[in-house]
C-alpha cells in the first residue's frame, strides 16, 4: 500500500474526528465549493479548520460575539489534538525536559495582560529555583503543544501585538535567548493556531497590527457565513444530548500519524503544476505601475500606493472609466507579500488534499497534484484583508468587503485566463525553460500588454527586462 493512500486514509480519519466531534456546531453553509476533475467538491467551516491543521497554517476567525468562534475552535483542537492543557503556571524546578507532543491551549487575551501572564510563566518562580529563562521557556505549554487557541487577539495592548508576532513566526527571542515554538515534525515547527476576534467599537478592541494579520493565513469572516434558523435549532437539539450520548455514538479508528507528522508530510509529497508556479508569479505584481516603472532594475516597476486622479488620468493602463472593468482595477488592490504567497501555496496543497479524500475514484496510484481549481478555490478565504482593497472598490460594492473582494478576484481571474487564452503563458513557460524570444514574440507581448493593459504580464518573464520589451507610454 503506498504512502500517499496511508495519508489519504489518515486523513479522512482526522476530518471524521473534527466533523464527529464538533457535531454539536451545526452550520450547513459551504464556506469553499468547486469542480475539480468532474467532481464537486465543498467545504464547510469545520473541513476549513481541518485544512488549516493539516497544512499548519495559522486560522483568523472573525465576526460578533456569540457566533462560535472559540467553541468551534475548542471541539475541533480536542478532535485533533486531545484534550486542552490546563496547567495555570509551568512548573520549573523540575527535571522534565521532554516536549508537550499532545493537548492544546486555550487562551483568553484581555486589555491589561502582560507577556509574562500570555506565556503563564511565573519569572519570579524561575529566578528562585535557579533555571535559566530559555530552559524554563522549553517547558511553557504554550511553546510547546501542537494546538494553541487565542481568543479575543485584537483586545491585546500594543507590546502585547509585537510580541505575538515571533510567536506566530514560531521563533520567541526572550531577552536574547531564542526558544522554537511548537512540535518538531522532521520538517519544521509544528503548531496549529486559531485567533478569534470580535470586530466592532462596541467590544473595546484595539486595531489590529497588519503585520500580524499577514502571518495568518486564512481568515474566516463568519459573518458571512451565518447559521440559518434551521442550524440554529438543530444546534440546540444536539446541546441538549448528555455527554455519554455522544461518547456512544460512535467508536473511531485512530490515525497511524500524529497531525504533526501528517502535516510534515504534506510538503513533500504534493506537488504543483506548471502552471500554479506562473500564477503565483503573477499574483505577486498585482500592484505594479507603469508610470513609476523604473527600467534599471527588476522587477521593473514599482508599487502604485494609491489611485491619484492627477497622476494617472493620462494613462492609458488606467483609462477605463467603468469601475468593474478589468482594465480599471489599477490601483484598487495591492499585491500580495511574499509569505502571503506562500501560505496560499500551503493551503491549495490542502485543498488538494482534502479533494482527494472526498475523491470516489481514488485509487493506490493517485497522486498529490495542485492544479489552477485548488489555488482559485482558497483564494478569498487567504485574500481576504491581504487585497487592502480601496475605499473606491469597496464602496463600488456597498461596503461589503466579501463582495468586493470575490469582485476583484473574478476580474483577477479573467485576467490570467485570457493569458492563457492568448498563448502568452505558453511564450513564458518556454522563455523559463531557456529558449530565446525572437521578436515576433515580443511583439506579440508588448501588443497584449498594450491592448489588455495588463502590465502585470511581465512578471511572467524575469529573464526579460522592461526596456528590451520596449513596453513604455
Amino acid at each position: 500500500m503506498s504512502e500517499i493512500y496511508n495519508m489519504i486514509k489518515d486523513c479522512r480519519l482526522y476530518r471524521n474526528k473534527v466533523q464527529i466531534n464538533s457535531q454539536e456546531y451545526v452550520n450547513s453553509r459551504s464556506v469553499v465549493n468547486y469542480n475539480k476533475n468532474d467532481q464537486d467538491i465543498n467545504y464547510d467551516i469545520k473541513d476549513i479548520l481541518f485544512l488549516c491543521a493539516l497544512s499548519g497554517t495559522d486560522c483568523l476567525m472573525t465576526g460578533k460575539t456569540g457566533a462560535g468562534k472559540t467553541h468551534l475552535s475548542s471541539l475541533a483542537m480536542q478532535a485533533l489534538f486531545g484534550d486542552e492543557h490546563r496547567e495555570n503556571k509551568t512548573e520549573i524546578d523540575d527535571n522534565n525536559e521532554s516536549r508537550y507532543m499532545e493537548g492544546y491551549v486555550n487562551k483568553t487575551i484581555t486589555p491589561s495582560m502582560r507577556p509574562q501572564e500570555f506565556l503563564d510563566i511565573s519569572y519570579k518562580l524561575f529566578i528562585e529555583s535557579g533555571e535559566s529563562l530559555k530552559g524554563a521557556m522549553e517547558k511553557t505549554p504554550i511553546l510547546q503543544v501542537p494546538g494553541v487557541i487565542l481568543n479575543e487577539a485584537n483586545r491585546a495592548p500594543g507590546f502585547v501585538q509585537n510580541f505575538l508576532i515571533p510567536f506566530l513566526d514560531k521563533k520567541m527571542d526572550i531577552e536574547g535567548k531564542y526558544v522554537d515554538v511548537g512540535v518538531d515534525n522532521g520538517v519544521q515547527n509544528y503548531q496549529f493556531r486559531t485567533i478569534t476576534i470580535n470586530e466592532g467599537e462596541e467590544y473595546e478592541t484595539t486595531a489590529m497590527d497588519k503585520a500580524l494579520r499577514d502571518r495568518v493565513g486564512l481568515e474566516i469572516p463568519m459573518d458571512g457565513f451565518y447559521q440559518s434558523s434551521s442550524d440554529c435549532l438543530e444546534m440546540l437539539k444536539k446541546m441538549a444530548k448528555s455527554k455519554s450520548d455522544k461518547d456512544n455514538d460512535v467508536n473511531l479508528e485512530e490515525p497511524s500519524m500524529s497531525m504533526p507528522e501528517l502535516s510534515g508530510k504534506i510538503e513533500g509529497l504534493v506537488k504543483k503544476n506548471r502552471e500554479v508556479s506562473f500564477l503565483l508569479l503573477y499574483l505577486s505584481g498585482m500592484s505594479y505601475c507603469y508610470k513609476v516603472a523604473q527600467y534599471n532594475v527588476w522587477p521593473p516597476v514599482k508599487e502604485l500606493i494609491q489611485l491619484n486622479e492627477a497622476f494617472c488620468s493620462d494613462c492609458r493602463y488606467a483609462a477605463a472609466t467603468e469601475l468593474n472593468s478589468e482594465h480599471n482595477i489599477c490601483g484598487s488592490v495591492r499585491a500580495l507579500s511574499q509569505r502571503a504567497l506562500r501560505q496560499l501555496l500551503r493551503l491549495s496543497q490542502a485543498v488538494c488534499v482534502g479533494a482527494m479524500i472526498q475523491e470516489s475514484r481514488l485509487n493506490k496510484t493517485s497522486e498529490f497534484v495542485v492544479q489552477e481549481e485548488d489555488v482559485w478555490a482558497i483564494a478569498p478565504l487567504v485574500l481576504y484583508k491581504k487585497l487592502q482593497l480601496s475605499q473606491r472598490w469597496l464602496n463600488a460594492h456597498a461596503g461589503s468587503e466579501w463582495i468586493a473582494l470575490l469582485s476583484a478576484i473574478e476580474l483577477i481571474r479573467k485576467r490570467w485566463e485570457k493569458i492563457k487564452e492568448k498563448n502568452i503563458l505558453e511564450h513564458a513557460m518556454k522563455a523559463d525553460e531557456g529558449q530565446a524570444l525572437n521578436e515576433k514574440v515580443m511583439r506579440e507581448i508588448r501588443d497584449y500588454v498594450s491592448r489588455q493593459t495588463d502590465y502585470w504580464v511581465l512578471r511572467l518573464f524575469p529573464t526579460y527586462r522592461a526596456e528590451t520589451l520596449r513596453i513604455r507610454e
